[in-house]
């Protein structure tokens, strides 16, 4: 039988038991307190002959290893000579016109996707660091993550602007406020606040344009935003909804959205307030299992790993007997 066929059998019946395991007994909210986030690339291009480049590596790595555990960011220097730079792996069409230049480069594993965030010559300074990560607007942001089931984020429009959008999304703030004890927060971001211009850039949105509305959960994770006349109360409450809903090998917390750079401790999350907290011991000992491991363990992963063997071991014997060919089956993401 062809590796092709079999390696994505395995991978999808071994895992796939063990993905439902590790969701289990949390809402898709309370699961993104436990999954990994997305970690942004800082990518200083190079040639040969640049000089200072070993000077810059060396403060950026510094920089990050005195944050390491805290930031969603790592280092790659990347010689833009090199024949085997694949440039769409940091979502650009080309090298860099001059180096050394350090560039932002975030990454979207929902959409298995790298975008141009922002870029520096040669390399950013240590407060301009500080500020891909921290700035007021994701300060203020934490409490708020911890404590409720979401953010909506408003940002104003101003070519056009909609009117009728503050009462709107106070409206979904108050129902949401009685329909879960944890409730909802509404804020607003100024599209000019010089203070928040990382996640304006990270999050795409123009210094002018129409309202911009998205929905933000767990460790600061985007969901797909709306803008202008496509925003509506309907869609709002249905990716809501989506977070007090159950976790699953089908809906996990990683595929909703995309994590703004951010400072986050493991401190933060001992400090995060479950949407469902555990009713019996069995509960609390799946709960325990989510925080401390990725793969978890016990019984449940013991009998994932069966079912998973024997589902192997059944799709192998149908391949063989019809003698069909299998081709890879790709889903488009889409609204």
């Amino acid at each position: 039988m062809s590796r092709r066929i079999v390696l994505p059998l395995f991978w999808t019946a071994f895992l796939a038991p063990v993905i439902a395991w590790a969701c289990e007994y949390v809402t898709v909210r309370d699961a993104a307190f436990q999954e990994p986030r997305d970690i942004h690339r800082l990518v200083l291009f190079t040639r040969e002959g640049d000089e200072g480049v070993d000077a810059l590596e060396t403060r950026m790595r510094d920089w990050l290893s005195s944050r390491e555990g805290t930031v969603n960011l790592e280092l790659r220097v990347v010689d833009v000579e090199s024949e085997s730079v694949d440039w769409s792996e940091f979502g650009i069409p080309g090298p860099p016109p001059s180096t050394p230049v350090t560039a932002l480069i975030g990454t979207n594993n929902k959409e298995r996707r790298s975008f141009f965030i922002r870029h520096w010559e040669p390399a950013p300074t240590e407060e301009e660091l500080v500020g891909v990560v921290s700035s007021p607007f994701r300060e203020g942001l934490r409490e708020k993550l911890l404590n409720q089931v979401g953010v909506i984020v408003h940002v104003p429009g101003n070519n056009p602007k909609r009117d009728d959008l503050e009462d709107l999304l106070a409206g979904i703030e108050t129902k949401w406020d009685e329909k879960e004890k944890a409730g909802i927060s509404r804020v607003t971001l100024d599209r000019n606040d010089p203070d928040e211009e990382m996640v304006l850039s990270f999050l795409g949105i123009p210094p002018d344009g129409p309202d911009w509305v998205g929905v933000l959960f767990g460790r600061g994770k985007a969901m797909d935003p709306w803008t202008g006349a496509d925003i509506n109360e309907s869609e709002l409450n249905g990716q809501l909804e989506t977070l007090i809903g159950e976790c699953s090998c089908l809906t996990t917390a990683s595929g909703l959205g995309v994590d703004l750079p951010m400072v986050w401790t493991e401190e933060m999350d001992s400090q995060m307030e479950f949407l469902r907290e555990p009713l019996d011991d069995e509960d609390t000992v799946a709960l325990a299992g989510v925080r401390n491991s990725p793969m978890g363990g016990g019984p449940t992963l013991v009998l994932g790993l069966l079912f998973g063997s024997v589902l192997v071991f059944g799709i192998g014997l149908f391949v063989v007997r019809s003698r069909r060919q299998a081709g890879p089956l790709v889903t488009h993401p889409g609204r």
